[in-house]
């Protein structure tokens, strides 16, 4: 099964997993993966310059309740990877995908610093791309902003602590992103 989905990516390495389940697309979901792998990885890839390891592409429903993954998961749908680049941390190469958003026509981005990976997921369609940004530390969802977008409303962050959130933002803003990392760990 080393069928090629892009110049890059191939279908094996997008429905591996270490859980010992069957992990068996069918075509509509390796459409997706090609789908996905042309129009979203690899210009992500190209972009930050460096391999990408895939630790999870397409899920089962089996697969994904084993990871304790969202039941409404694009993983599910061949629509959504979780990444390391190789080479990079998975900081700087989330900060650059934020910083070239504009290029890339994704759905979710959320990074994922205390785990190492990045997950990524493309659009259903054109009307889908919503360019949603996060962070996530400890299982919590903060909102991250995109250059030349307004910032999220403090509602939609995913956890309590409104005021820290909006601490965060200040510093994030004038530190950088390990600034809000830190704070966060503490």
């Amino acid at each position: 099964m080393n069928t090629r989905l892009s110049p890059h990516f191939t279908l094996a390495e997008m429905i591996k997993t270490s859980t010992g389940l069957p992990n068996n697309p069918g075509a509509q979901q390796i459409a997706e993966l090609g789908r996905l792998a042309t129009t979203l990885l690899e210009p992500v890839r190209a972009l930050l310059g460096v391999r990408m390891h895939v630790n999870s592409g397409y899920r089962s429903p089996a697969v994904n309740d084993a990871v304790q993954g969202s039941r409404t998961s694009q993983h599910m749908a061949g629509q959504a990877c979780d990444f390391v680049p190789v080479g990079m941390s998975v900081m700087g190469a989330f900060e650059r995908l934020v910083a070239n958003h504009h290029r890339l026509p994704f759905r979710q981005l959320i990074v994922y610093p205390d785990r190492g990976f990045i997950h990524i997921s493309i659009a259903r369609n054109a009307a889908d791309e919503k360019h949603e940004a996060l962070v996530n530390i400890g299982g919590n969802y903060q909102p991250y902003p995109l250059p030349d977008a307004p910032p999220p409303p403090a509602a939609q962050a995913k956890s309590s602590g409104s005021a820290w959130w909006k601490w965060g933002l200040g510093i994030a803003g004038a530190f950088g992103l390990g600034a809000l990392i830190w704070r966060a760990a503490r």
